[in-house]
């Protein structure tokens, strides 16, 4: 049966189509080409716009999605989803938006995608079963994570774990595994993330669900390069971009390339790694703006660059840069500030309750009110974070008896803890960075638990200064996390050589200081990012301009001797020509017993003899007089007219001496010699052509002569 030919399906009985649409939804995800079958079949069998016509339908749209036949399966789905809404049917309503969704996603159409989703969770709402709302909202979640708004994808996914799952698919829950084990590694804790995707693999096995299995797989090879075993993570990511249907998988295909590129970085295997990503966009072929190419071509510049080639990491770079200047990344953009503006909403009631409560213990306080405001309108006078401990250190050291403060910021390519500042007793110290796996670190702790740590000074007894004048003893240490929009980036820490000074009211004035050093924090890194990038842009522009200036030498210079050459003569001699006007000599040289060095000793021998000649002929001539070089072995002078011209065949002789003197090249000690004719402008010829022809009839009419000569036309 061909499934694209209705003349061929065969009717089903009334009695047996919806036994024929569920057969559909247990084959789609593993057969969706069988299941297109059954679904046309059920189509055909059915009165229109009846609830089993719009199922059948939709089940159509669904086929051609599983299929990776994105477009058609949206010219489907879209009708349907339509037609439902004015027939009211609901149910059929929400699984076409909820796999318009799933086409745009897998398309790059975020905003899209986003909306359609949420008309689905409206529907499901409507329909009152909560294992109806997990796939849009999981869905949701995943496309919020894939544009970098973990914050919203991680609250999404605490509203699912929060659903029934009583008679969710296990397709369904494979994919919040898959999001689970996405936040989790996120949070770097590796071994519960590895525990997840691997339950998320075996449920999408056990549903065939081929995708699933992927973005499983996607996930191990990760949590392998992020513990730092690369090959092993080679391993199974090869397996995953080879498989023959991976292309089905649409734009979101280009991750499995992009992973595996970092683990060929990590090895040292650059040209794999550029080879892996460019294999990646010819297979899936994304839409031009969508941002994992935007990932995967930042990736490929990162390569050109390792592998210092210059003209393909500009030229990369400024496809990044006209995508970055679309459209649609602008929109795409502009989704991740809408729904971090959404999810934002929420925290700002919370947070507002926050503060409402912390002034309520500071109003007993006017000084630390006022510290309060001083720090932060300290913090935002700043782009620098020396100058910011600075400022900081002042302010606590006067009112907190602090003698030590330091900033880390996370490095998350390193997984460590950079200092930004340290400063001891006024004086500004540089450190190591610490590993974020530390075990003896409080920074560290501080970073995995997202609390603040305070060390008494029973615990601080026997530990010293571990950094800065050992004089000076810490006796009361408090670590404070810097949080920016829910995620730790960094940890501030204080010290003071006085016992138990850092009370609850300290505690509380601090954890209210550090939202404006995180503010402060987050200023300064993307100043600090915004100078690269213009560094970036101006190394480009300069290099564009460096090639430019090569280009242009190269179009009138010799690539051996750097002479200039007939281009760089032509128009050396038109000015001569046509604006100076004045009387001069055309040299014609051609060297002898140069063809036997060739032969003898190779070209290699032969260039170098050639280069060593230039430059004596170049060092010979007047600054006013012109060398080029137009042939193997043939070069052109233009010499300014001598007052005799017993003093022009005189220079020539010299010059010729000068030629046949001994070259020493490796072991070879060799001579050539010349035959030099002359022409005059304007006795001789008004052109260069006319010059050169005669000064080459002077030059062979010397070598008849017996070659190694001067003669004038």
């Amino acid at each position: 049966m061909t499934v694209d030919d209705p003349k061929t399906i065969s009717p089903i009985p009334q009695s047996s189509i919806e036994t024929v649409l569920q057969d559909c939804w247990d084959l789609m995800t593993s057969d969706a080409e069988r299941a297109l079958a059954l679904a046309q079949a059920a189509e055909h069998s059915t009165q229109p716009e009846s609830e089993l016509y719009l199922q059948s339908r939709c089940y159509l749209g669904m086929c051609h999605f599983y299929a990776g036949r994105f477009t058609e399966a949206v010219d489907i789905l879209s009708d349907i989803a339509l037609a439902a809404a004015r027939l009211e049917q609901n149910e059929n309503a929400r699984l076409a938006n909820n796999t318009l969704g799933m086409c745009y996603h897998s398309l790059g159409n975020y905003e899209v995608a986003l909306e359609h989703y949420g008309f689905a969770a409206d529907y499901s709402r409507t329909l009152g079963d909560d294992s109806l709302l997990l796939a849009p909202l999981i869905n949701s979640g995943t496309l919020l994570f894939d544009v970098g708004d973990v914050d919203s994808a991680t609250e999404i996914l605490t509203e699912v774990l929060g659903l029934n799952f009583e008679g969710v698919s296990d397709e369904n829950i494979a994919v919040v595994c898959l999001l689970e084990a996405r936040t989790l590694i996120h949070e770097a804790r590796y071994d519960e993330a590895w525990q997840v995707a691997e339950r998320a693999e075996a449920l999408a096995r056990k549903a065939n669900y081929h995708t699933g299995i992927f973005s499983s797989q996607l996930l191990l090879g990760r949590i392998h390069r992020l513990q730092h075993n690369y090959e092993a993570a080679r391993d199974i990511l090869e397996l995953l971009t080879h498989q023959p249907t991976v292309e089905n998988v649409g734009a979101d295909a280009l991750e499995y390339f992009l992973e595996l590129s970092k683990a060929y970085f990590a090895l040292k295997q650059t040209d794999k790694a550029i080879e892996t990503l460019k294999r990646g966009i010819g297979l899936v072929d994304p839409p031009r703006n969508n941002l994992m190419r935007l990932k995967v071509l930042d990736q490929i510049a990162f390569g050109y660059r390792l592998k210092k080639d210059l003209a393909k990491e500009v030229i990369t770079l400024r496809e990044i840069v006209n995508i970055e200047r679309s459209e649609q990344y602008s929109q795409d953009q502009d989704l991740v500030v809408r729904s971090k503006i959404r999810s934002q909403h929420g925290k700002s009631l919370l947070e507002q309750d926050l503060t409402e409560r912390q002034n309520e213990l500071l109003k007993a306080s006017h000084q630390r009110l006022s510290l309060v405001n001083e720090i932060a309108h300290q913090v935002g006078q700043t782009l620098n974070f020396e100058d910011l401990g600075n400022r900081l250190f002042k302010i606590l050291a006067t009112h907190l008896d602090v003698h030590f403060i330091s900033l880390m910021t996370i490095n998350e390519d390193a997984q460590a803890l950079s200092f930004r500042f340290i400063v001891d007793s006024g004086v500004m110290l540089k450190e190591a960075d610490i590993p974020i796996a530390h075990d003896k670190s409080y920074a560290a702790s501080v970073v995995k638990t997202r609390q603040h740590i305070l060390v008494r000074d029973t615990e601080v007894e026997g530990i010293g200064n571990q950094i800065g004048d050992a004089d000076v003893m810490p006796r009361t240490m408090l670590f404070m996390p810097l949080f920016l929009e829910g995620a730790v980036i960094g940890v501030f820490s204080i010290q003071s050589p006085i016992p138990e000074r850092f009370g609850r009211n300290e505690i509380q004035l601090m954890l209210s200081i550090s939202k404006f050093i995180s503010v402060s924090v987050s200023n300064i890194l993307s100043h600090e990012k915004v100078q690269q990038l213009n560094q970036i842009l101006s190394d480009e522009k300069q290099a564009i301009e460096n090639a430019q200036k090569r280009i242009a030498h190269m179009a009138f210079h010799d690539s051996l001797t750097s002479l200039p050459n007939r281009q760089g003569l032509e128009v050396f001699v038109d000015r001569r020509i046509k604006v100076q006007k004045r009387p001069f000599h055309l040299v014609y040289i051609d060297l002898d017993r140069f063809k036997p060095v060739n032969d003898k000793y190779g070209h290699r021998v032969g260039d170098e003899v050639l280069i060593c000649l230039s430059r004596r002929i170049k060092d010979s001539l007047r600054q006013r007089d012109f060398a080029a070089r137009i042939g193997g072995d043939e070069f052109i002078l233009v010499v300014d007219e001598f007052s005799l011209k017993a003093d022009l065949e005189n220079f020539l002789q010299r010059l010729l001496q000068v030629i046949e003197k001994r070259i020493d090249v490796e072991d070879a000690q060799l001579y050539v010699s010349a035959s030099i004719g002359i022409a005059q402008f304007p006795l001789q010829g008004n052109d260069l052509d006319a010059l050169m022809h005669n000064a080459d009839s002077a030059m062979y009419e010397v070598k008849r002569e017996g070659k190694g000569g001067v003669k004038s036309y």
